[in-house]
Protein backbone atom coordinates (compact mmCIF):
# COMPACT_ATOMS: atom_id res chain seq x y z
CA UNK A 1 0.00 0.00 0.00
CA UNK A 2 2.55 2.73 0.93
CA UNK A 3 4.75 1.49 -2.04
CA UNK A 4 1.71 2.32 -4.49
CA UNK A 5 1.42 5.59 -2.95
CA UNK A 6 4.83 6.62 -3.13
CA UNK A 7 4.77 5.74 -6.98
CA UNK A 8 1.72 7.69 -7.31
CA UNK A 9 3.48 10.92 -5.30
CA UNK A 10 6.40 10.74 -7.23
CA UNK A 11 4.83 11.55 -10.44
CA UNK A 12 3.69 15.07 -9.00
CA UNK A 13 5.01 18.35 -9.76
CA UNK A 14 6.44 19.39 -6.61
CA UNK A 15 8.46 16.34 -7.21
CA UNK A 16 10.38 17.28 -9.73
CA UNK A 17 10.37 20.87 -8.54
CA UNK A 18 12.58 19.82 -5.57
CA UNK A 19 14.87 17.87 -7.32
CA UNK A 20 15.41 20.68 -9.27
CA UNK A 21 16.04 23.08 -6.66
CA UNK A 22 19.10 20.49 -5.80
CA UNK A 23 17.48 18.27 -3.29
CA UNK A 24 18.75 14.95 -3.29
CA UNK A 25 16.70 11.28 -3.66
CA UNK A 26 16.26 11.31 0.06
CA UNK A 27 15.79 14.84 0.83
CA UNK A 28 13.04 14.65 -1.41
CA UNK A 29 11.37 11.62 -0.48
CA UNK A 30 11.50 11.97 3.33
CA UNK A 31 11.05 15.55 3.29
CA UNK A 32 7.75 15.68 0.62
CA UNK A 33 7.16 12.28 -0.69
CA UNK A 34 6.58 10.18 2.46
CA UNK A 35 4.17 12.78 4.28
CA UNK A 36 1.89 12.73 1.30
CA UNK A 37 2.36 9.13 0.91
CA UNK A 38 1.69 7.49 4.25
CA UNK A 39 -2.14 9.49 4.63
CA UNK A 40 -3.62 6.82 2.77
CA UNK A 41 -1.78 3.86 4.99
CA UNK A 42 -2.44 6.00 8.34
CA UNK A 43 -6.21 5.73 7.06
CA UNK A 44 -5.98 1.93 7.05
CA UNK A 45 -3.92 1.38 10.44
CA UNK A 46 -6.53 3.70 12.08
CA UNK A 47 -9.54 1.32 10.86
CA UNK A 48 -7.36 -1.91 10.87
CA UNK A 49 -6.31 -0.99 14.90
CA UNK A 50 -10.73 0.27 15.47
CA UNK A 51 -11.05 -3.29 14.20
CA UNK A 52 -8.55 -5.61 16.48
CA UNK A 53 -10.30 -3.66 19.40
CA UNK A 54 -13.35 -4.76 18.33
CA UNK A 55 -12.84 -7.79 16.67
CA UNK A 56 -11.70 -9.23 20.10
CA UNK A 57 -14.85 -10.75 20.70
CA UNK A 58 -14.91 -13.38 18.47
CA UNK A 59 -11.15 -14.23 19.14
CA UNK A 60 -12.35 -14.88 22.83
CA UNK A 61 -15.43 -16.65 22.08
CA UNK A 62 -13.69 -18.74 19.51
CA UNK A 63 -10.76 -19.98 21.96
CA UNK A 64 -12.75 -19.30 24.98
CA UNK A 65 -10.52 -16.83 27.06
CA UNK A 66 -12.71 -14.59 29.46
CA UNK A 67 -12.91 -11.18 28.67
CA UNK A 68 -15.53 -8.48 27.55
CA UNK A 69 -16.01 -11.08 24.28
CA UNK A 70 -17.47 -14.06 27.12
CA UNK A 71 -19.49 -11.56 28.53
CA UNK A 72 -20.95 -10.15 25.81
CA UNK A 73 -22.31 -13.29 24.56
CA UNK A 74 -23.14 -14.45 28.28
CA UNK A 75 -25.30 -10.94 28.35
CA UNK A 76 -26.59 -11.19 25.29
CA UNK A 77 -27.47 -15.52 25.89
CA UNK A 78 -29.01 -14.04 29.42
CA UNK A 79 -30.80 -10.94 27.85
CA UNK A 80 -28.89 -8.77 30.13
CA UNK A 81 -29.94 -5.58 27.96
CA UNK A 82 -28.06 -2.82 30.16
CA UNK A 83 -24.54 -4.82 29.55
CA UNK A 84 -24.74 -5.44 26.26
CA UNK A 85 -25.48 -1.77 25.69
CA UNK A 86 -22.62 -0.59 27.92
CA UNK A 87 -19.94 -3.27 25.99
CA UNK A 88 -21.51 -1.60 22.66
CA UNK A 89 -21.44 1.52 23.50
CA UNK A 90 -17.60 1.18 24.69
CA UNK A 91 -16.30 -0.24 21.42
CA UNK A 92 -18.14 2.50 19.73
CA UNK A 93 -16.11 4.85 21.98
CA UNK A 94 -12.79 3.15 21.43
CA UNK A 95 -13.88 3.21 17.43
CA UNK A 96 -14.42 7.17 17.62
CA UNK A 97 -11.13 7.74 19.71
CA UNK A 98 -9.14 6.10 17.04
CA UNK A 99 -10.66 7.40 14.24
CA UNK A 100 -10.32 11.25 16.44
CA UNK A 101 -6.49 10.15 16.75
CA UNK A 102 -5.62 9.51 13.52
CA UNK A 103 -7.50 12.93 12.00
CA UNK A 104 -5.26 14.43 14.91
CA UNK A 105 -2.37 12.83 13.38
CA UNK A 106 -3.17 13.79 9.80
CA UNK A 107 -3.09 17.49 11.34
CA UNK A 108 0.33 16.72 12.16
CA UNK A 109 1.32 14.90 9.03
CA UNK A 110 -0.47 17.55 6.71
CA UNK A 111 -0.90 21.10 7.90
CA UNK A 112 -3.28 21.94 4.86
CA UNK A 113 -6.25 19.63 6.67
CA UNK A 114 -8.17 21.65 8.93
CA UNK A 115 -10.77 21.92 11.95
CA UNK A 116 -13.81 23.17 10.77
Amino acid sequence: MLRSSLLAEMKHDYVRTAYSRGNDISGVLYGHVLKNAFLPVLTFFGMALADIFTGSIVVEKVFNIPGIGRILMTSISNRDYPVVEAIIMMMALVVIVTNLCVDLIYRKIDPRITVE
